[in-house]
C-alpha cells in the first residue's frame, strides 16, 4: 500500500505519493474556506486524481494519507479539514487511515538531526522545535492578528504605515512612498500634501476580501527598497528578521535546547531574497545555531515516513498534539 502526501498553504498545494520515484502535482490553494465555498470535488479531488494518474496508481493503492497543511491552525480546524479530505478521498474511491496536522510539522521531520528548530516566513510566520526525546514546541502560528511578526503581512503593513506617516509629515521621507502609489495603481503626485490621496486610492483594495495577501504583497516592495539602502525599508526588514530570530530562540527555549539545527522555509527568507540574506546573517552570529538547511515543498514526502514512525510510538500522537494541531481517522 502507498502513502499519499498532501502539503499546502495559502497559495499552493503539493500532492504526491511518498516514495522516491513518485512525480508530484502542484496546484492552487486548498484552504478550508475555498473547499467549503466550491466543494472538495472542484478543488482537492482533481489534484489527488492527477497524482494517482501521474504515478500509474489507483485509489485502492492508498493505505495512508498524511496531510501537512496551514489550514490546520487549531485542533478544531484540523478536524474540519480531516472531514473535507475524507470527502475528497471518497469521491475518488479511496478509503485510508488519514492524519491532518499543521504545515510546520514536516519541517520538524525533514532533518535527521536530533535537535531541530524550524521557521516558516511567508505571508505569516511560525516556528517549531523537536528534541531527541520526542518532545515538541510551537511558537506563533496564530495568523496576522495574534502573531506573524516578521512575516509578509507584518512587513507589508509596516511599509504602508511608514508611507502614510511620511505623507502626513509624521515620519521620515522614504522611497517607499512613490512605490506605494505605483503598487496601488496610480502615478505618485508631485507634491502630496497629506496621506489622503493615497488612502483614497488604496483603501478599498487593502480592506477587501484579499486583505491579507494584498498587504503581504507590499512586503516585496519593502524588501527591494531595503536592498537598495532606503533607511525606512532597511529598518523594517531588520526588525522583521530579528523577530524571526526571536521565534527560533523561543522555540528552542521551550525545550531547553542550548543549540539546534535550523530548517528554513518560506519565500520571504529564500536564498534569493534580501531578507533571507539579512536573516541568515543573524543566524550565522547566533551561537545557538549549529547548522541550517532549506525546506522545499517536495521535501514533504521525505518527512512522511519519520512522521508516521513517531505517530506509531507510545504517546507519539499525544506528544505532537501538545504543541501542534492533529486530527486522524479513517
Amino acid at each position: 500500500m502507498s502513502t499519499l502526501c498532501i502539503e499546502g498553504g495559502g497559495t499552493r498545494t503539493y500532492v504526491n505519493l511518498a516514495n522516491g520515484s513518485a512525480v508530484g502535482i502542484v496546484g492552487p490553494t486548498t484552504s478550508i474556506d475555498l473547499m467549503k465555498q466550491i466543494s472538495p470535488v472542484n478543488v482537492l479531488v482533481p489534484l489527488i486524481a492527477s497524482a494517482l494518474a501521474q504515478n500509474s496508481a489507483t485509489p485502492g493503492d492508498i493505505g495512508t494519507v498524511v496531510v501537512f497543511h496551514a489550514a490546520a491552525s487549531t485542533r478544531s480546524r484540523a478536524g474540519e479539514y480531516l472531514e473535507l479530505v475524507r470527502e475528497a478521498l471518497g469521491l475518488v474511491g479511496a478509503s485510508a487511515r488519514t492524519f491532518v496536522t499543521n504545515d510546520m510539522v514536516p519541517l520538524l521531520f525533514s532533518s535527521p538531526a536530533a535537535q531541530v528548530v524550524t521557521i516558516i516566513a511567508g505571508t505569516g510566520t511560525s516556528s517549531g522545535a523537536r528534541d531527541a526525546t520526542g518532545r515538541y514546541a510551537r511558537v506563533g502560528g496564530g495568523d496576522f492578528v495574534l502573531s506573524d511578526q516578521g512575516g509578509g503581512f507584518d512587513i507589508g503593513m509596516a511599509g504602508l504605515r511608514s508611507v502614510v506617516k511620511a505623507l502626513d509629515r509624521r515620519g521620515p521621507a522614504t522611497a517607499l512612498t512613490a512605490s506605494a502609489f505605483t503598487w496601488a495603481g496610480a502615478e505618485p503626485p508631485a507634491r502630496p500634501r497629506s496621506s489622503a490621496p493615497f488612502i483614497a486610492l488604496a483603501y478599498d483594495s487593502i480592506y477587501g476580501p484579499a486583505m491579507r495577501s494584498r498587504v503581504a504583497g507590499f512586503a516585496r516592495v519593502v524588501i527591494e527598497h531595503a536592498a537598495t539602502g532606503d533607511e525606512v525599508a532597511t529598518a523594517i526588514v531588520g526588525d522583521g528578521a530579528r523577530e524571526l530570530l526571536d521565534s527560533v530562540h523561543a522555540a528552542a527555549d521551550q525545550l531547553a535546547m542550548p543549540d539546534a539545527h535550523v530548517v528554513l522555509s518560506g519565500n520571504l527568507i529564500g536564498a534569493d531574497s534580501y531578507m533571507g540574506v539579512v536573516f541568515s546573517a543573524l543566524l550565522d552570529k547566533s551561537d545557538r545555531v549549529v547548522s541550517c538547511s532549506r525546506y522545499e515543498p517536495s521535501d514533504a514526502v521525505k518527512s512522511v515516513e519519520p512522521f508516521l514512525r513517531a505517530m506509531d510510538k507510545p504517546q507519539g500522537a499525544e506528544r505532537l498534539e501538545s504543541a501542534f494541531p492533529l486530527a486522524s481517522g479513517r
